[in-house]
Protein backbone atom coordinates (compact mmCIF):
# COMPACT_ATOMS: atom_id res chain seq x y z
CA UNK A 1 0.00 0.00 0.00
CA UNK A 2 2.75 2.55 0.70
CA UNK A 3 5.00 1.77 -2.40
CA UNK A 4 1.42 2.09 -4.52
CA UNK A 5 0.70 5.55 -2.66
CA UNK A 6 4.41 7.13 -3.37
CA UNK A 7 3.96 5.58 -6.78
CA UNK A 8 1.13 7.99 -7.67
CA UNK A 9 2.86 10.56 -6.10
CA UNK A 10 5.62 10.30 -8.22
CA UNK A 11 4.61 13.20 -10.88
CA UNK A 12 4.40 15.39 -7.73
CA UNK A 13 8.19 14.20 -6.43
CA UNK A 14 9.50 14.93 -9.41
CA UNK A 15 7.69 18.72 -9.63
CA UNK A 16 9.27 19.12 -6.29
CA UNK A 17 12.63 18.08 -6.50
CA UNK A 18 15.27 18.52 -5.17
CA UNK A 19 13.25 19.59 -1.85
CA UNK A 20 11.48 15.85 -2.32
CA UNK A 21 14.84 13.55 -2.45
CA UNK A 22 13.76 12.35 0.91
CA UNK A 23 10.74 10.71 -1.03
CA UNK A 24 12.44 9.57 -3.69
CA UNK A 25 14.92 7.42 -1.51
CA UNK A 26 11.45 5.93 -0.02
CA UNK A 27 10.17 4.94 -3.56
CA UNK A 28 13.79 3.25 -4.53
CA UNK A 29 13.74 1.12 -1.65
CA UNK A 30 9.51 0.30 -3.28
CA UNK A 31 10.69 -0.62 -6.45
CA UNK A 32 14.08 -2.24 -5.33
CA UNK A 33 12.37 -4.88 -3.71
CA UNK A 34 8.88 -5.07 -6.07
CA UNK A 35 10.69 -4.76 -9.39
CA UNK A 36 7.60 -3.43 -11.13
CA UNK A 37 9.74 -0.78 -12.90
CA UNK A 38 7.43 -0.93 -16.33
CA UNK A 39 4.22 -0.31 -14.00
CA UNK A 40 5.85 2.68 -12.57
CA UNK A 41 6.83 4.23 -15.59
CA UNK A 42 3.39 3.52 -17.53
CA UNK A 43 1.99 5.20 -14.47
CA UNK A 44 3.87 8.22 -14.70
CA UNK A 45 4.12 8.46 -18.19
CA UNK A 46 0.12 8.42 -18.29
CA UNK A 47 0.33 11.58 -15.32
CA UNK A 48 2.74 13.84 -17.66
CA UNK A 49 0.79 13.45 -20.82
CA UNK A 50 -2.52 14.39 -18.78
CA UNK A 51 -0.55 17.00 -16.05
CA UNK A 52 2.19 18.80 -18.05
CA UNK A 53 2.37 18.11 -21.82
CA UNK A 54 -0.19 20.35 -22.75
CA UNK A 55 -0.85 24.00 -24.64
CA UNK A 56 -1.33 25.52 -21.41
CA UNK A 57 2.44 24.53 -19.94
CA UNK A 58 5.26 26.57 -21.50
CA UNK A 59 7.89 24.93 -22.84
CA UNK A 60 10.91 26.49 -20.11
CA UNK A 61 8.47 24.79 -17.63
CA UNK A 62 8.22 21.33 -19.74
CA UNK A 63 12.23 21.90 -20.05
CA UNK A 64 11.88 22.44 -16.07
CA UNK A 65 10.24 19.26 -15.34
CA UNK A 66 11.86 17.29 -17.97
CA UNK A 67 14.97 18.16 -16.33
CA UNK A 68 14.14 17.42 -13.09
CA UNK A 69 12.38 13.84 -14.25
CA UNK A 70 16.31 13.11 -15.49
CA UNK A 71 17.65 13.63 -11.91
CA UNK A 72 15.00 11.83 -9.91
CA UNK A 73 14.36 8.95 -12.22
CA UNK A 74 18.19 8.05 -12.50
CA UNK A 75 18.26 8.27 -8.78
CA UNK A 76 15.23 6.06 -8.30
CA UNK A 77 16.50 3.49 -11.27
CA UNK A 78 19.89 3.45 -12.28
CA UNK A 79 18.95 1.38 -15.12
CA UNK A 80 17.01 4.33 -16.72
CA UNK A 81 14.36 1.88 -18.00
CA UNK A 82 11.76 4.32 -16.18
CA UNK A 83 13.49 7.44 -17.60
CA UNK A 84 13.47 5.67 -21.28
CA UNK A 85 9.74 5.18 -21.13
CA UNK A 86 8.50 8.37 -20.00
CA UNK A 87 10.92 10.73 -21.85
CA UNK A 88 9.96 9.45 -24.98
CA UNK A 89 6.03 11.51 -25.18
CA UNK A 90 7.98 14.53 -23.44
CA UNK A 91 11.07 14.73 -26.09
CA UNK A 92 8.32 14.06 -28.69
CA UNK A 93 6.11 17.09 -27.58
CA UNK A 94 8.92 19.22 -27.09
CA UNK A 95 10.29 18.63 -30.86
CA UNK A 96 6.84 19.67 -31.86
CA UNK A 97 7.46 23.30 -29.88
CA UNK A 98 8.70 25.83 -32.36
CA UNK A 99 10.56 27.97 -28.94
CA UNK A 100 12.25 24.44 -27.58
CA UNK A 101 15.89 25.12 -29.46
CA UNK A 102 15.73 28.66 -28.05
CA UNK A 103 14.92 27.95 -24.51
CA UNK A 104 17.78 25.10 -24.40
CA UNK A 105 19.98 28.16 -25.64
CA UNK A 106 18.98 30.38 -23.50
CA UNK A 107 19.45 28.25 -20.58
CA UNK A 108 22.66 26.74 -21.83
CA UNK A 109 24.36 30.37 -21.54
CA UNK A 110 22.76 31.60 -18.32
CA UNK A 111 24.93 31.68 -15.14
CA UNK A 112 22.32 30.75 -12.89
CA UNK A 113 21.17 27.68 -15.16
CA UNK A 114 21.77 24.33 -14.23
CA UNK A 115 22.35 23.77 -18.04
CA UNK A 116 25.26 26.35 -18.03
CA UNK A 117 27.03 23.83 -15.35
CA UNK A 118 26.45 21.01 -18.23
CA UNK A 119 28.21 23.23 -20.90
CA UNK A 120 31.15 24.36 -18.31
CA UNK A 121 31.47 20.23 -17.28
CA UNK A 122 34.09 19.13 -19.85
CA UNK A 123 32.46 16.10 -20.55
CA UNK A 124 33.58 16.19 -23.79
CA UNK A 125 32.01 17.06 -27.22
CA UNK A 126 28.44 15.97 -28.04
CA UNK A 127 27.85 13.70 -30.88
CA UNK A 128 24.80 14.14 -33.33
CA UNK A 129 22.62 10.90 -33.40
CA UNK A 130 23.06 8.04 -34.70
CA UNK A 131 20.54 6.10 -36.97
CA UNK A 132 19.32 4.25 -33.82
CA UNK A 133 18.08 7.61 -32.32
CA UNK A 134 20.65 7.90 -29.36
CA UNK A 135 24.07 10.17 -29.15
CA UNK A 136 26.34 8.55 -31.35
CA UNK A 137 30.15 8.30 -30.79
CA UNK A 138 31.74 5.37 -32.18
CA UNK A 139 35.30 5.50 -30.08
CA UNK A 140 32.68 5.21 -26.97
CA UNK A 141 33.46 2.14 -24.53
CA UNK A 142 30.89 1.51 -21.43
CA UNK A 143 33.37 0.06 -19.26
CA UNK A 144 31.28 -0.48 -15.68
CA UNK A 145 28.55 -2.23 -18.30
CA UNK A 146 25.94 -3.94 -16.38
CA UNK A 147 22.88 -6.42 -17.66
CA UNK A 148 19.77 -4.37 -18.21
CA UNK A 149 16.98 -5.64 -15.35
CA UNK A 150 14.09 -8.01 -17.21
CA UNK A 151 11.59 -5.40 -17.42
CA UNK A 152 13.88 -3.38 -19.77
CA UNK A 153 13.83 -6.13 -22.25
CA UNK A 154 11.33 -4.17 -24.59
CA UNK A 155 12.99 -0.62 -24.01
CA UNK A 156 15.47 0.54 -26.29
CA UNK A 157 18.82 1.52 -24.13
CA UNK A 158 22.12 1.81 -24.93
CA UNK A 159 24.86 2.34 -22.20
CA UNK A 160 25.53 6.16 -24.05
CA UNK A 161 22.13 7.08 -23.11
CA UNK A 162 22.56 5.50 -19.86
CA UNK A 163 25.90 7.84 -18.52
CA UNK A 164 24.90 11.17 -20.79
CA UNK A 165 24.42 14.16 -18.89
CA UNK A 166 21.44 16.33 -19.02
CA UNK A 167 22.38 18.18 -21.74
CA UNK A 168 23.52 15.93 -24.35
CA UNK A 169 20.07 14.57 -23.49
CA UNK A 170 18.51 17.59 -24.08
CA UNK A 171 20.74 18.00 -27.13
CA UNK A 172 19.48 14.12 -28.81
CA UNK A 173 16.03 15.45 -28.96
CA UNK A 174 16.82 16.60 -32.26
CA UNK A 175 18.61 14.11 -34.97
CA UNK A 176 21.54 17.27 -34.84
CA UNK A 177 23.15 19.16 -33.04
CA UNK A 178 23.62 22.45 -35.98
CA UNK A 179 19.88 23.82 -34.64
CA UNK A 180 21.98 24.63 -31.53
CA UNK A 181 24.82 26.02 -33.28
CA UNK A 182 22.65 28.27 -35.24
CA UNK A 183 20.74 29.21 -32.44
CA UNK A 184 23.29 30.18 -30.77
CA UNK A 185 25.16 31.90 -33.49
CA UNK A 186 21.91 34.41 -33.66
CA UNK A 187 21.96 34.86 -29.59
CA UNK A 188 25.75 36.08 -30.17
CA UNK A 189 25.08 38.14 -32.78
CA UNK A 190 22.18 40.02 -30.62
CA UNK A 191 24.51 39.53 -27.84
CA UNK A 192 27.33 41.60 -30.05
CA UNK A 193 25.07 44.38 -31.55
CA UNK A 194 23.73 45.17 -27.73
CA UNK A 195 27.83 45.73 -26.98
CA UNK A 196 27.98 49.60 -26.84
CA UNK A 197 31.43 49.16 -25.12
CA UNK A 198 32.81 46.66 -27.47
CA UNK A 199 33.66 44.74 -24.33
CA UNK A 200 32.45 41.06 -25.44
CA UNK A 201 34.44 39.28 -22.58
CA UNK A 202 31.10 37.17 -21.65
CA UNK A 203 30.46 36.54 -25.05
CA UNK A 204 34.06 35.17 -25.77
CA UNK A 205 33.13 32.93 -22.08
CA UNK A 206 30.18 31.60 -23.62
CA UNK A 207 32.10 30.28 -27.04
CA UNK A 208 35.04 29.36 -25.45
CA UNK A 209 32.21 26.90 -23.16
CA UNK A 210 30.46 26.13 -26.79
CA UNK A 211 33.13 25.06 -28.47
CA UNK A 212 34.07 22.51 -25.33
CA UNK A 213 30.47 20.78 -25.76
CA UNK A 214 29.79 20.86 -29.19
CA UNK A 215 33.37 21.07 -31.04
CA UNK A 216 35.29 23.87 -32.55
CA UNK A 217 34.53 23.57 -35.60
CA UNK A 218 30.88 24.23 -35.07
CA UNK A 219 31.83 27.62 -33.68
CA UNK A 220 34.24 29.06 -36.29
CA UNK A 221 31.05 31.34 -37.63
CA UNK A 222 31.41 32.82 -33.67
CA UNK A 223 34.79 32.97 -33.70
CA UNK A 224 34.66 35.41 -37.08
CA UNK A 225 31.66 37.51 -35.51
CA UNK A 226 34.45 37.91 -32.01
CA UNK A 227 36.83 39.18 -34.29
CA UNK A 228 35.31 41.30 -36.26
CA UNK A 229 34.25 42.88 -32.97
CA UNK A 230 37.80 43.40 -31.82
Amino acid sequence: MFCDLRASELFSIIIDYPESSLAISDLNACVAKLGNLQQTAHSLRNAIKQRLLHPGATTSDILTQYISAIRCLRLLDPSNTILEIVARPIRAYLRSRDDTVSCIVQDMVSEESELFEDLASGHGVIMDNGPDGVIYDEEYSDRNWEPLPVEAKNVYLTAQRRDADVLSLLVSIYDTKDVFVQEFERHLAQQLLACSDYNAEREIKQVEMMKLRFGDQALEKCEVMLKDMA
